[in-house]
């Protein structure tokens, strides 16, 4: 009996480990590769879209407060319009006529001065006006001065007086001192110096 002839052949050994690996890695770089180039646009687009995001929450950030304050100053634009007309509708009480006459009006605020004056209880010695001056970009000054006498219940009620008026008499400067001799039982007279000023709109 014939036996089968033995194959001689021996199968080959398998290749090492590392060698597989290294293969595999060799038939996966391509792949690896195309991914990566895939990835990075998306991965740096992605980074300037959230630098893009940060900054506009910084910008309405910074918006807010100032779109409040002009909500705010909308809402009060009527408010503010009232008060500017009441403001100018106070400053015509206060000042004279911008197309009043300067000798006029400081003759005639020569006149109101020295009545309230006299009415408060002083006597009036001398009184003149000044001449137009310009105080600002806005105004004239017209300047008027008196010389009076009276006790002191007399001189402060005349301020008084003059603090209240309007047109506004402005007090720029005073002077008091002693009319003459008096027994130190009566009350003292006194004698004021009075630098008076009303004001005009520069025409």
């Amino acid at each position: 009996m014939n036996h089968a002839q033995r194959d001689t052949h021996e199968a080959p050994a398998p290749a090492p480990r590392a060698a597989r690996w290294w293969f595999a890695l060799r038939q996966a770089l391509p792949s690896l590769a195309l991914l990566l180039l895939v990835l990075a646009p998306l991965a740096i687009g992605g980074a300037y879209v959230y630098q893009k995001h940060r900054y506009a929450l910084g910008v309405l950030d910074d918006l807010q407060p100032r779109y409040a304050r002009l909500l705010g100053l909308q809402q009060s634009a009527d408010t503010l319009a009232q008060r500017a007309q009441l403001a100018q509708v106070a400053l015509q009480q206060r000042l004279y006529p911008a197309d009043a006459d300067p000798g006029a009006t400081a003759n005639e605020a020569l006149q109101r001065a020295r009545a309230l004056l006299e009415e408060a209880g002083l006597s009036i010695e001398v009184s003149q006006t000044a001449p137009v001056q310009d105080e600002g970009p806005a105004l004239q000054r017209i300047g008027l001065t008196f010389t009076a006498e009276g006790d002191m219940a007399a001189i402060v009620a005349g301020m008084q007086k003059l603090q209240a008026a309007q047109p506004v008499i402005g007090v720029l400067k005073t002077t008091i001192r002693p009319a003459g001799l008096t027994p130190p039982s009566s009350n003292p007279k006194l004698k004021v110096q009075l630098q008076l000023a009303v004001w005009k709109p520069r025409s």
